[in-house]
């Protein structure tokens, strides 16, 4: 899937691993499942695509291979579904009005 920077993504895994474990004891916070994301940066590294996120901001970590931000793997998003959400949208504003009246 070809994702793009400043793109709004949807997380649908935020499962821990063993390094996310450790990352978190460090401080480091991770996306929530369910929850919508701005892509700041795309990076490629020894683990694939990652994201860096503008609701996210971690400190520096260093690492074997240099010191960097923390990265979410791009495979624990999805796209927005724009359409869908227009379409929820509607749906509650409409529920709100007639429950109101």
């Amino acid at each position: 899937m070809n994702f793009k920077v400043r793109e709004k993504v949807v997380c649908i895994d935020d499962s821990d691993t063993k390094d996310s474990i450790y990352l978190k004891d460090l401080g480091v916070i991770f996306p929530k499942k369910g929850e919508i994301y701005t892509i700041r940066s795309i990076e490629n590294n020894i683990n694939g695509i990652g994201f860096l996120l503008d609701e996210i901001r971690n400190g520096l970590i260093e690492y074997l291979d240099g010191v960097s931000e923390q990265t979410f793997k791009s495979s624990r998003f999805r796209k927005l579904n724009y359409e869908f959400a227009e379409n929820l949208l509607a749906k509650i504003k409409e529920e709100v009005m007639s429950n109101n009246n």
